[in-house]
């Protein structure tokens, strides 16, 4: 039983291997996953994690009466049921709280206003369980908890000599200036990222066409599907590509 929650704690993909065994390392070329997979699976390794905070927060003569919850909502309100609102019970709640903390990020499907509502209702809830957090670490947290679109301005602010200075609600407010133009730059880097993926997958004999399109951007052509006249197909587009690159060489 402690051994199983030991590894919930410290290595989740340790406990993996235990219960599934070890896998070989795939040989064939793995197709781009999707964001919300990897997120489902971050999410149900801090629920795990979760559920092994409270069960190791508990005496070990408790550990076997609540380990058939297997999630942390239902764990909780079971401890909760089982002790009150007593000093052991609140003693669990801080424990979860601070692994909440530390394990608190944002996602690309969320704005910034939503992950600022939620550390801040997290640190709250900290404040109130009488948990200590100093603002550095609470500024900190919220700056790496931004999604990878978020980089640079996350990077400037870190290196700031006066961020323990400013409060959340502060360092929100500065960030906000900028959420438009970091969307409008993520939009453009994914619709990149999609037309360079398509164009760079090999169909038939017309690879080295393909290529020559893509390599249009290396002479300073700049075009947009927007400037194409009548193109309807991806298919037009690389040929369109193509003659323009032909015609602005000598």
């Amino acid at each position: 039983m402690r051994i199983e929650q030991y590894f919930l704690m410290t290595d989740y993909s340790l406990w993996e291997v235990i219960l599934n065994g070890d896998s070989p390392v795939p040989t064939r070329v793995v197709q781009p996953v999707v964001s919300t997979i990897v997120e489902q699976k971050l999410a149900r390794k801090n629920e795990l994690k979760a559920c092994g905070t409270l069960l190791m927060a508990l005496p070990d003569k408790h550990q076997l009466k609540f380990n058939s919850h297997k999630d942390a909502k239902t764990l909780m309100e079971a401890i909760e049921k089982r002790f009150g609102r007593n000093a052991e019970t609140k003693k669990v709640q801080k424990t979860l709280l601070k692994q909440q903390f530390e394990n608190f990020s944002g996602s690309s499907s969320e704005g910034l206003d939503q992950i600022h509502d939620r550390i801040q209702k997290l640190v709250s809830q900290l404040e109130i369980h009488g948990a200590s957090l100093s603002q550095e670490d609470v500024n900190l947290k919220f700056l790496r908890s931004l999604p990878s679109e978020w980089k640079t301005q996350t990077l400037i602010w870190q290196n700031k000599t006066d961020l323990e200075d400013k409060s959340l609600d502060d360092l929100f407010n500065s960030l906000k200036i900028y959420e438009s133009e970091v969307k409008h730059s993520s939009s453009i880097g994914t619709d990149s990222h999609n037309l360079a993926f398509v164009l760079s997958t090999p169909t038939d004999s017309t690879t080295d066409s393909v290529s020559a399109a893509v390599n249009v951007s290396a002479v300073g052509i700049k075009l947009t599907a927007s400037t194409l006249p009548n193109v309807d197909s991806l298919s037009n587009a690389v040929i369109y590509y193509f003659f323009a690159s032909q015609s602005s060489n000598p």
